[in-house]
């Protein structure tokens, strides 16, 4: 098999006696022999007292990240270090902390399976957060919106549902036992909250 002609290169010729990378940079540069002007980085990062390894721009990862948001790099310490529990904040589940102090399983069905299900039906507002869903299960005093029965585990009912178009927001949620929620289903006007919190 015939090898490619320029020195040092031994890769099989294709055109012009070339190898595909010659004959390729001679087609985009002029010139087969063609290297793009490579710097050789430090190791590590450049900010002092930074061992991490080199990212970009003279920055780790974490360095380049602030300098590219913040526009200075700041010290090699972390900003913070936050603190979270090793399990599950839900009483008598043992599984692994994941985020928003809950397991993966508490977390899913408690926040993001609701607003996927808001978003597939069409909901035109979805800005219900996990924080909110905290204050409002506080400002009912974990107390079902239409019995009025307190409870450990409530569910989140949309009050116009969000099959008749209603959004997934502070305002058109409460919370409902199994029982009622599963009651009033999708009606809208039939079943009507004891009491709705100013929101």
């Amino acid at each position: 098999m015939k090898t490619c002609i320029l020195e040092d290169c031994t890769r099989p010729s294709r055109s012009r006696r070339w190898c595909k990378k010659h004959y390729a940079r001679w087609r985009k540069h002029g010139n087969p022999l063609f290297c793009l002007y490579q710097v050789q980085h430090e190791e590590t990062c450049s900010v002092e007292g930074c061992d991490r390894l080199y990212h970009a721009k003279g920055f780790c990862y974490m360095h380049y990240e602030r300098n590219k948001i913040h526009g200075y790099p700041g010290t090699a310490e972390p900003l913070c270090q936050l603190q979270h529990p090793d399990t599950c904040s839900i009483e008598g589940c043992d599984r692994p902390y994941d985020s928003k102090e809950m397991c993966q399983i508490h977390y899913q069905s408690r926040v993001t399976i609701p607003k996927r299900r808001a978003r597939k039906k069409g909901a035109k507002v979805c800005d219900f957060t996990y924080e909110q869903r905290l204050t409002l299960l506080e400002d009912y005093d974990n107390r079902c919106a239409y019995c009025g029965k307190q409870f450990e585990q409530l569910e989140q009912d949309h009050v116009i549902p969000l099959s008749k178009e209603g959004n997934h927001t502070k305002s058109n949620i409460v919370p409902a036992c199994g029982s009622c929620n599963a009651k009033k289903h999708n009606s809208l006007g039939k079943f009507i909250p004891e009491r709705m919190v100013a929101v």
